[in-house]
């Protein structure tokens, strides 16, 4: 087995760079009718849902205020929505010790 040969005129810092544009895969789950419709507003748009995602997600790396607000929103949906799972086990396990009396 043979190591690849390297150029000394080879800037070392073309490396670092080509190593960024690496892509990486990521996987997701939607429901079906989401993705029906996002593919029909990104179509609508001559756009990808690639090109979508990519600058979805550079604007929440860079902290663009209004996807800083879809975060705390989002974030304060699953408090409240965790806080109501709580209270209906708690609920639940209220009615159960009655029940048992």
């Amino acid at each position: 087995m043979s190591l690849p040969i390297r150029s000394k005129n080879r800037d070392p810092g073309q490396t670092k760079f080509r190593d960024l544009e690496i892509r990486k895969d990521l996987h997701l789950s939607i429901l079906k009718p989401t993705h029906l419709e996002l593919k029909v507003i990104c179509m609508r748009r001559n756009l990808t849902v690639q090109e979508v995602f990519e600058e979805f997600v550079n604007r929440l790396v860079t902290g663009t205020p209004d996807m800083i607000d879809l975060l705390n929103d989002i974030e304060t949906k699953k408090r409240a929505k965790i806080a109501q799972r709580v209270n209906n086990i708690d609920a639940e396990s209220l009615y159960d010790i009655i029940q048992r009396g």
